[in-house]
């Protein structure tokens, strides 16, 4: 059986999941390259550590306020173990499951 994350709050099939970063950088394009592509990064490896299947995600910058957020909806919820054992889940045990630089 595979073994995921238990996450903090349950995965739902229709929820709706957001993620947000506070910048300092001004004037960041709404389609800018670079936080697409960490947005990206973010949902798959939500995917990987928790054993859901998300659909593709909506990135919104908002340059007054400083913050970049990503949405996205969990489309499934696969079969597998959830444990808050960390040691147990293979992705968690390798040391992938941070995005912090």
């Amino acid at each position: 059986m595979t073994v995921y994350r238990k996450p903090r709050e349950a995965f739902e099939p229709g929820a709706l999941r957001m993620k947000s970063w506070r910048t300092l950088e001004a004037n960041i394009a709404q389609d800018d390259k670079t936080w697409a592509a960490r947005c990206k990064q973010y949902w798959e490896l939500q995917e990987r550590l928790y054993g859901v299947r998300l659909s593709n995600f909506t990135m919104l910058v908002d340059n007054n306020e400083g913050f970049v957020s990503t949405y996205c909806v969990v489309l499934e919820v696969l079969p597998g173990e959830r444990t808050a054992d960390h040691s147990r889940v293979p992705i968690a045990a390798a040391g992938v499951g941070s995005l912090r630089q």
